[in-house]
């Protein structure tokens, strides 16, 4: 792979292969060793934190979407932490932020 977007074109390919074994095995990441294996060495770290981080999210959009009732939005603790080491303790802000009016972090499009 020479260039960046064929390295993210691959990275996301690996991410939806993993994803949907998780979708088959119901979550249970203990059948999904080889596909997450393929994911980690496809991806960098950002990316592999950004789509860990972005699962969730989507799941919960999804089932919001089709008026699911039972429908919560994803938690820190289902979305692998929701903080990086050098965070503030606030999830979703820029970590160099530390004053209330900080701005909100948004995901980019890819």
């Amino acid at each position: 792979m020479s260039n960046l977007k064929d390295k993210q074109k691959y990275c996301a390919r690996c991410k939806d292969i993993y994803w949907n074994c998780l979708d088959v095995y119901k979550n249970d990441e203990s059948f999904c060793k080889r596909e997450r294996a393929a994911f980690e060495a496809a991806c960098t770290k950002t990316w592999m934190k950004y789509w860990d981080k972005r699962r969730p999210y989507l799941k919960w959009r999804t089932k919001f979407e089709r008026g699911d009732e039972d429908a919560e939005p994803p938690t820190q603790s289902n979305t692998n932490g929701g903080q990086s080491k050098r965070s503030t303790g606030k999830t979703g802000q820029f970590p160099h932020h530390s004053n209330e009016n900080s701005e909100e972090y948004t995901y980019p499009k890819l």
